[in-house]
């Protein structure tokens, strides 16, 4: 007698409303916790330090993935790619200094949870609004179907024969437990979906979107633009007085060059030219003489 009370229409319709909800919501936990796993297991085969000569490859698979696709192109339009600039030290030597002295050398101007949160990985991939009317639904089904019962119940009264009578509150009776049925079966079943609902989101997103905020935190610092801007100045005033420095030293350097090669090419050029005009010079004046003293003869 009792099981026949599930065989009516409206406990049916609010059991099938129940696992149904129950039945989507857990596929739809399991189905992105599987893919947050797997952006986590991208994620962490780089290391912050490797970013600089492998942040192709990460790019690539992650506009592969089609779950973070979109968030994760939003995301990169905010990272900054440190440059590198050629500073002198203390002791006049050339060095490779970042641009304002960060470690990381790609790094974002916007937190990274503002991109990777529960909304854009979580909610947003599955119908949230349907999971989250669905224990006010079953909650209003529950009078909806109540009073429908008693409606029910009550016109079928049938006050006629003493027979009739005792027949129509037999009826009656049966179909104020089948009202009370529903609104027991409405209610428990949306404390018990919600219930199901807030410990399945917790074990299975939410501690995968955790794990996956860290990640993201480790491997892309955050420094403001603003601050990156002003460091930016700074390092290039540094480099704008460093390359004066540099120009300065050209005039000296071409001078010191000019005159290395004279010393070692034009010198013993200019050395052996007056050599040789000295050697010329005299013996013309040695011919010049022995001329003079055949005129002496003649």
């Amino acid at each position: 007698m009792f099981l026949n009370i599930f065989k009516d229409p409206p406990i049916l319709l609010i059991l099938t409303v129940f696992f149904t909800v129950v039945i989507y919501s857990l596929k739809s936990y399991l189905r992105i916790q599987k893919n947050l796993n797997t952006i986590f297991e991208i994620l962490n085969k780089y290391k912050k330090s490797e970013l600089s000569y492998r942040f192709e490859e990460l790019d690539a698979e992650l506009l592969d993935n089609p779950f973070i696709s979109a968030t994760w192109a939003e995301f990169k339009n905010t990272l900054i790619i440190s440059d590198k600039l050629v500073l002198k030290d203390k002791n006049e030597n050339y060095q490779i200094e970042e641009v304002a002295n960060l470690d990381a050398k790609v790094y974002a101007t916007v937190d990274t949870s503002y991109f990777f949160n529960d909304v854009s990985l979580v909610r947003s991939k599955y119908n949230a609004k349907f999971i989250g009317i669905a224990p006010t639904f079953l909650t209003g089904m529950g009078p909806l179907f109540t009073f429908a019962k008693m409606a029910e119940a009550f016109a079928a009264l049938d006050f006629s024969t003493p027979d009739a009578v005792t027949a129509s509150v037999a009826s009656l009776m049966h179909h104020m437990q089948l009202a009370a049925m529903c609104s027991v079966l409405a209610v428990a079943g949306s404390l018990i979906y919600m219930l199901i609902d807030r410990l399945s989101y917790t074990m299975l997103c939410e501690k995968a979107l955790v794990r996956v905020q860290n990640t993201f935190c480790k491997l892309f610092d955050v420094v403001a633009s603003e601050k990156f801007l002003i460091d930016l100045l700074k390092e290039s005033k540094v480099q704008n007085h460093s390359n004066s420095v540099m120009l300065s030293y050209i005039p000296e350097g071409i001078y010191k060059s000019i005159d290395k090669v004279m010393s070692k090419t034009m010198v013993p050029y200019l050395e052996h030219l007056v050599y040789g005009v000295n050697k010329l010079t005299d013996t013309l004046i040695k011919n010049s003489k022995k001329n003079d003293s055949l005129d002496n003869l003649f």
